[in-house]
């Protein structure tokens, strides 16, 4: 990977800045086709300065004119904390590992780059995919930086790491207690193993079916049905789940000073929290 270092670009003056953005919508074919591109695009001058924006863009950003907007670099324009806090966007060493900085630089050195980059706003965290490709345009040389919105599928990934995390939990219970059955060494707790692996499997069956549904781009306050659980039972429920596969020394136990009383929760999310606490 090519490194970067920090650079100080030379402010260019407003009259420059305003002579190639009439000169990239003179061209209505090219302003058309970036206008009708669903991602955000712009172009960018090689001091990384905004020179034509797409309605991608304008809409983003909740602007209608463009022309406040030209000159500035896309930390700027997205409110990067960095950049705010600095001279300009790519002024500060912190900026020297950010993907918007980086594409547009490696692409001024190798004609083109893609890199990922999560810029902290004021208004939360964007995580975002970069495409920048150095292009002629009608003699004089523009960045065409593309940016995608690629936060919904960070959060797959994450909740897809979680979930076969806590699914394997649950199959290791399930086979901790089969084992224990197939030994024949607590036959008399025959019962009491059975019923706790058919808690374990329609746990399992629950977590399976909530992932599905957060997997089809439901929100989690969409798929939560809250149950009352009393706070002493769901101790014992999760000390009988795991003493089948642990032993009394390393096993929890309840504070004498723990009181019992209901509250509301989506009790599939809550086993998985408190299982992987303990």
């Amino acid at each position: 990977m090519h490194q970067t270092t920090t650079v100080h670009f030379p402010p260019r003056d407003n009259q420059s800045l305003k002579e190639d953005y009439d000169f990239i919508v003179s061209n209505k074919l090219a302003t058309s086709i970036l206008d009708g591109l669903p991602v955000i695009s712009m172009l960018l001058n090689t001091e990384r300065e905004l020179v034509f924006g797409n309605q991608a863009l304008l809409n983003a950003l909740q602007v209608e004119d463009i022309n406040s907007l030209l000159g500035l670099k896309p930390g700027e324009l997205f409110g990067c904390n960095h950049a705010l806090g600095t001279k300009s966007c790519g002024s500060s060493k912190i900026c020297q590992t950010c993907g918007a900085f980086k594409s547009a630089i490696q692409c001024l050195d190798y004609g083109e780059s893609v890199e990922e980059c999560t810029l902290n706003t004021p208004n939360g965290t964007l995580n975002l995919n970069i495409t920048s490709k150095l292009i002629d345009f009608e003699g004089k040389e523009f960045i065409l930086y593309t940016m995608q919105d690629i936060s919904n599928e960070k959060k797959r990934l994450m909740l897809e790491r979680i979930f076969y995390h806590d699914i394997l939990n649950t199959a290791h219970n399930i086979s901790g207690m089969a084992e224990l059955l197939m030994s024949g060494d607590f036959k008399d707790s025959n019962g009491e193993f059975l019923s706790l692996l058919y808690k374990a499997s329609s746990r399992m069956i629950d977590e399976i079916n909530t992932h599905r549904l957060i997997s089809f781009d439901k929100e989690i306050e969409q798929v939560r049905h809250k149950t009352k659980v009393n706070s002493i039972e769901f101790y014992h429920e999760m000390r009988t789940e795991f003493k089948s596969f642990t032993n009394e020394e390393n096993l929890f136990h309840l504070d004498n000073r723990s009181e019992a009383f209901d509250f509301e929760v989506d009790k599939v999310l809550f086993n998985r929290v408190v299982t992987n606490m303990i």
